[in-house]
């Protein structure tokens, strides 16, 4: 697991090994969430994404499809069933 303080603190830790990111929409940093999962899309559309957030709900169109997403507080049902839901979604894109 790689953990990262900022999106481009993420984006700088992006490695070919990855194969899923789970990130926050709120995010220090002059990048948020939003633009991180965009940025990522861009670069790696191989990798599974899931976005969670307990203050902002996104709305439709504002993620890139096949990107699920879990309000917080959140049950593990969920988170589980959402990353099963992005790395399907990553296998019919690769």
């Amino acid at each position: 697991m790689v953990e990262a303080g900022s999106a481009a603190q993420a984006l700088s830790r992006l490695d070919d090994a990855m194969s899923l990111m789970v990130t926050d929409i709120r995010m220090p940093g002059g990048m948020d969430g939003l633009a991180l999962v965009h940025e990522v899309a861009r670069r790696r559309p191989d990798m599974a994404v899931v976005v969670v957030s307990a203050q902002v709900t996104p709305r439709p169109g504002e993620l890139p499809a096949g990107t699920p997403f879990v309000g917080r507080p959140f049950l593990e049902s969920s988170i589980r069933a959402a990353i099963l839901e992005a790395v399907s979604g990553r296998r019919r894109r690769a």
